[in-house]
């Protein structure tokens, strides 16, 4: 093998692994510009600040839960949030804390999935109580910021 080959080897290889270190730390970038207005979703929930939590959604979204009526739409998350924050006053729950899990994320050009494990834990009642499940999160670009559609929690 001549010199001037192995240069030019050499050379394509430094080309395509820059090209390849630049594209993951794009995808990168870009998992955690999706993943940010689910994190901010869940730190509004544990400061129980629902109305900085709605600013984090699309003008028209849908909201799934466990609890009745089990689905909300059009404005879901309001919605939603006016029925949870009855239900746990009904159920005498307090100090409702919500710890995520590494996520599973897909995305296309303007759209996403996340699959985020969560562990909820809370008092009812003064007594200890959790469950264990997964926040599944639909997301759509609006010009540079991704904004939630849709969520559905899935209790394991």
């Amino acid at each position: 093998m001549t010199l001037r080959f192995s240069g030019a080897i050499a050379a394509t290889f430094i080309v395509l692994s820059a090209g390849l270190a630049q594209a993951a730390g794009m995808r990168a970038a870009n998992h955690n510009a999706a993943l940010a207005p689910i994190h901010e979703l869940v730190a509004d929930m544990n400061k129980g600040d629902m109305k900085s939590a709605a600013l984090l959604f699309t003008a028209q979204n849908d909201v799934t839960d466990e609890f009745s009526p089990f689905h909300w739409t059009g404005n879901g998350f309001d919605a939603w949030a006016a029925d949870y924050t009855r239900m746990v006053a009904a159920e005498g729950l307090s100090g409702v804390m919500f710890h995520p899990s590494k996520p599973y994320v897909s995305l296309s050009r303007n759209r996403g999935y996340v699959v985020l494990p969560m562990h909820i834990t809370w008092l009812q009642r003064g007594k200890k109580g959790g469950e264990v499940g997964d926040l599944v999160v639909v997301l759509a670009k609006e010009g540079i910021h991704w904004r939630i559609t849709s969520w559905t929690w899935t209790h394991r």
